[in-house]
């Protein structure tokens, strides 16, 4: 494992930061505290849209069924929030086709996944380092289950495009379009 995480795992420990699983009971408080770190530390994406907090919540509440606890990460500072790592296992796209068959491989998955997948990361710019020592505490997790991971976007130029650079096996480019429908357009679209 990267020496250079470890340290600074460590180092964040010995300064007073706790970096620890959210409990069961501690998952809504643990989500409003991410909803403020997303909407201050990726407003500047190019996709990003702004969600209500409501509107945040009632999405997350139902990811709290299909999290591991132990690969989701929350950093603390002086009893603050000040960074997070939220990954899911890979259920490929099962969770989006509910049935009794999808629903008892979703529940095997849970239990015994294959890898996981890593969505969401953040870290409150004051503690610049941190990403580093929670990015060490999901490779310990990772490492003990002995299980590999998938990562989801990195935007190009972000500092966490670089974390556990040498652990790195594959990386996929993709490109994210747009295209604004006029009103003509959008009743063109309907009609079809």
């Amino acid at each position: 494992m990267n020496e250079k995480y470890e340290n600074r795992y460590h180092d964040f420990l010995e300064s007073g930061y706790r970096i620890e699983s959210p409990k069961a009971e501690d998952y809504a408080s643990a989500m409003n505290a991410v909803y403020d770190m997303i909407t201050e530390l990726y407003s500047d994406f190019p996709v990003y849209k702004h969600v209500s907090r409501d509107d945040f919540m009632t999405m997350f509440q139902s990811y709290q069924s299909i999290m591991n606890m132990s690969m989701t990460k929350m950093a603390y500072y002086q009893d603050k929030a000040v960074g997070f790592y939220i990954s899911v296992p890979d259920y490929s796209n099962r969770v989006y086709h509910l049935n009794p068959v999808n629903l008892v491989k979703i529940l095997r998955i849970k239990k015994n996944p294959e890898r996981y997948v890593m969505l969401y990361m953040g870290v409150d710019q004051d503690h610049r380092g941190l990403g580093k020592a929670i990015v060490y505490s999901i490779m310990k997790e990772l490492e003990h289950n002995g299980l590999p991971s998938i990562g989801a976007l990195a935007r190009d130029g972000k500092v966490t495009q670089t974390y556990a650079a040498e652990e790195i096996r594959n990386v996929y480019e993709y490109v994210l379009l747009e295209h604004v429908l006029t009103d003509d357009n959008a009743e063109k679209v309907k009609g079809e």
